[in-house]
């Protein structure tokens, strides 16, 4: 059996990676939240920056590349930009795996909360989150970086109203 391991994102990732987000975005298909971008993908201009700032992971299964995370800094809070996970694959651990590498990071670096923005009623979204031991964000604890998140969402299309913000305190684990 093929083993399951996390590594760094190159350059020569961008390819796989646009593939596993539109992959990954049929989920969404007739739920009406974002049926106008599942053509899209991050932007590869803005992703090759964030391999080179070692901001990219990618979990594979073997040498197959079956799921990532981009995760940016905004002052002292790491962002989780997208985290992805072929359909395939999920329900393995993959996501979790991810989003446990990006919080040692973040800790790393001293940073103070993982922040993320997600539907709230889609199961593998903010449920999933909240498992994890992300609380929900209410609107007068944003700073002015969630405030504009929340306005390139709208701007996007997306339906803001169906979407929240959610923030994991640094200091906690998993296993907390």
């Amino acid at each position: 059996m093929d083993e399951y391991s996390i590594r760094l994102a190159n350059r020569s990732d961008l390819f796989r990676l646009a593939k596993i987000e539109r992959a990954a975005g049929k989920r969404f298909s007739g739920m009406g939240l974002i049926d106008h971008l599942l053509g899209q993908t991050f932007s590869p201009t803005k992703l090759a920056e964030l391999i080179e700032k070692r901001q990219v992971l990618v979990s594979c299964k073997g040498s197959i590349s079956v799921g990532f995370v981009v995760v940016s800094v905004l002052e002292k809070n790491a962002y989780l930009e997208e985290i992805d996970v072929l359909p395939e694959y999920g329900g393995q651990g993959h996501g979790t795996r991810l989003i446990q590498i990006v919080i040692e990071w973040a800790m790393l670096n001293e940073l103070n909360a993982l922040r993320l923005a997600t539907f709230s009623e889609v199961p593998w979204n903010a449920p999933f989150y909240k498992k994890l031991g992300f609380r929900v964000l209410e609107m007068h604890e944003w700073d002015d970086h969630l405030h504009k998140k929340y306005q390139e969402e709208k701007e996007l299309g997306l339906p803001v109203d169906k979407r929240v913000f959610m923030q994991l305190d640094l200091g906690k684990s998993l296993s907390d």
